[in-house]
């Protein structure tokens, strides 16, 4: 079996030394297939996106048509997961917020958005592999949608960016 690794990492580059770490593949972890993203809210608050793992009887059931293909692989290796947005405090080693994607999708991308109507909200970035169903949202504090693009277009989307004319800019 694989070495359980970290998977965020607060590296001290004076001291060489890793100040805090988080997760591992058996709760919180990233993919190479989704990707996912932290981002430093203040020096105590870190927005994490990535894959959380079910518990052994939420996971819902998976048919793979072809599991040699990319999007076999990729089904195969995320159908224990949901993807999951946190806040995770740096004090108290606790999130003090968190976001569930719906199954099926999986977080890429999360940024908080400063400035404008949508400041204090965050813009998360889910991609599904399984259909066209990957999307941007923007929801405020409370876990509300108040903005969404899902055209049936995309599968995975790696990254958005609000624009300062309210568009949004993706790479997919």
């Amino acid at each position: 079996t694989a070495p359980s690794v970290p998977s965020v990492i607060l590296l001290n580059p004076e001291t060489n030394q890793i100040d805090f770490n988080y997760g591992n593949e058996t709760s919180f972890t990233f993919s190479d297939y989704t990707l996912g993203s932290i981002q430093e809210l203040d020096r105590e608050l870190i927005l994490i996106g990535g894959l959380q793992r079910f518990s052994s009887d939420q996971s819902p059931p998976v048919e793979i048509d072809d599991p040699d293909s990319f999007k076999g692989q990729a089904i195969e290796k995320l159908k224990d997961y949901r993807g999951r947005v946190g806040i995770y405090n740096l004090s108290t080693n606790s999130f003090v917020y968190s976001y569930d994607s719906s199954d099926g999708v999986y977080v890429s991308d999360v940024s908080r958005i400063n400035g404008g109507e949508l400041s204090g909200c965050y813009l998360i970035v889910e991609s599904s592999i399984m259909s066209n169903g990957g999307r941007v949202i923007v929801i405020d504090p409370f876990n509300n949608i108040i903005r969404e693009i899902n055209t049936g277009e995309y599968t995975i989307i790696n990254d958005a960016r609000l624009l300062a004319n309210g568009n949004f800019l993706l790479s997919t």
